[in-house]
């Protein structure tokens, strides 16, 4: 123990004075600078190996979350966010009924569970639990009714003849919409000298007085706020639609633009999250899909690949979130500037080889170290050389394969589509993915890389014992020649 503590001591003081440490949920501890920070998340750049990363809230532990949106004043107007309250979720049978219930652990009876929501109690015995209980927080109104919720809050605050005090309570009840209570403690507050800050109070006092006088539209906006909060982004909307009917000249306009900029801006932000998890999770059902149809050729499922799974998967998420194509493509293209793009990974595996040599390396260190090395000494006419030797490269392999159609030659190797009908399903699903990664417009690849074939080590050729003896070189029938396996990490 104390050489752990040493080391961590030791690492501490090797940083800069500015260094930031983030606790992680994962239980990981990241040293180094926050370079920017917004509603989305924060880039930050680690002093152990110089790396960025783009972090979203949610991957902080949420002490840290709240610290540095308050550093760089991102915290939300409390009257427009919900209070929470920690409570108790059960998921239980009765009568072969599956239900759930979420409440206030008041006790336990032995192997009972006492719950109590909104003056309801309810007694859940362990044996009828079809999952573990869970702690999770809710909107309190949600589980407490008015009246707990404002009792409760004078007895943990009791203000007595403290201004500040009443008007803690009073802002708190503000936020909770009980805007009659929080008046009353707001005109203590001003009775018992105003507190630190005598002139807040009197805008407290007079945005209650609004509020109170236009009571109706006050309650419409706060259920636009409580929706949101929910992220029931649907019923926020019909809200929104209701209340531009009913009160299109109100006196809470400035209110309701408020809520109305807040909820765009939270639905937006939930919908790329759920479009792009969504996305990703239906591009290998839809992939899979292809790849159990034995009917198809390779040239079909090449197409299907490239122009159909991207159609597919976005008429399943328009099923599934009610969304238009419009506001599918711009969730989507949103993924990666709101940090939400989880980097996905693929292979061609055996089918690497159908790509072509040039296909199979483009974009890799391979392929990168090598053109440097070329063209470090080729003069022009060799450059020019090259490129034709590869033209007719090309041209001679698709006579081959033209010729090849007419009969089996046993000594060459598979067509693609004699590959393509024997390779298993899930070769057949990583490969359409590569290629719909590559080829559909819809992803970023970040980066592709080869590596040598299992079978001959990245030759291109196996050697074999001859009739007489004699060691004999034979293309792979893995890779065909092409000595790589291209894998891809996309997003």
């Amino acid at each position: 123990m104390k050489r752990l503590l040493l080391l961590v001591t030791a690492l501490l003081l090797a940083v800069p004075a500015s260094a930031q440490v983030l606790r992680l949920k994962t239980g990981k501890l990241l040293i180094g600078e926050v370079e920017t920070a917004d509603e989305n998340g924060l880039r930050f750049k680690r002093f152990d190996n110089g790396g960025v990363l783009d972090l979203g809230w949610g991957d902080l532990l949420g002490a840290d979350a709240e610290l540095l949106r308050r550093r760089y004043n991102l915290v939300a107007d409390k009257e427009t966010e919900d209070v929470e309250l920690g409570v108790m979720r059960l998921r239980f049978s009765r009568a072969g009924v599956s239900r759930e219930f979420l409440g206030e652990l008041i006790r336990r009876d032995g192997d009972t569970f006492v719950l109590r929501r909104r003056g309801l109690i309810v007694k859940i015995p362990a044996s009828d639990l079809t999952a573990l209980p869970e702690k999770i927080r809710v909107p309190i109104h949600d589980v407490l009714t008015p009246d707990e919720i404002y009792n409760r809050k004078l007895a943990e605050v009791a203000p007595e003849e403290d201004p500040d005090k009443h008007v803690q309570v009073g802002v708190y009840l503000l936020q909770v919409h009980d805007y009659a209570r929080a008046k009353q403690h707001l005109e203590a507050a001003q009775k018992f000298g105003g507190g630190a800050q005598p002139k807040k109070v009197t805008l407290y006092l007079a945005r209650c007085a609004t509020l109170i006088a236009n009571k109706a539209e006050a309650d419409l906006i706060g259920q636009i706020n409580v929706l949101r909060n929910r992220k029931q982004f649907a019923k926020a909307l019909d809200v929104v639609k209701e209340y531009d009917l009913r009160y299109a000249q109100g006196k809470l306009l400035s209110d309701f633009a408020k809520a109305k900029q807040l909820l765009e801006r939270d639905r937006e932000s939930e919908m790329v999250r759920v479009v792009t998890g969504i996305w990703y999770r239906v591009l290998r059902d839809e992939a899979a899909k292809i790849a159990r149809n034995r009917a198809l050729s390779w040239e079909e499922a090449q197409e299907a690949a490239e122009e159909k799974l991207g159609v597919a998967i976005r008429e399943r998420i328009a099923r599934a979130k009610k969304l238009t194509p419009e506001e599918i493509e711009r969730f989507w293209k949103l993924r990666v500037e709101r940090r939400v793009a989880k980097i996905q990974g693929s292979t061609y595996s055996t089918g690497t080889w159908v790509l072509g040599e040039q296909e199979i390396v483009k974009g890799t260190p391979y392929e990168k170290g090598k053109k440097a090395a070329q063209e470090g000494g080729q003069s022009t006419q060799q450059k020019r050389m090259n490129a034709l030797r590869k033209r007719m490269e090309k041209f001679l392999k698709q006579a081959r394969r033209a010729q090849k159609k007419g009969g089996d030659d046993p000594d060459e190797p598979d067509t693609e589509d004699q590959w393509w009908k024997a390779a298993a399903t899930v070769t057949r699903q990583q490969w359409i993915m590569s290629y719909y990664a590559e080829h559909g417009s819809d992803m970023e690849v970040v980066n592709a890389f080869c590596r040598a074939c299992i079978t001959c080590g990245g030759r291109g050729y196996r050697e074999v014992q001859g009739a007489v003896g004699k060691v004999q070189k034979v293309a792979c029938g893995l890779c065909h020649k092409t000595k790589f396996i291209r894998s891809l990490r996309f997003r």
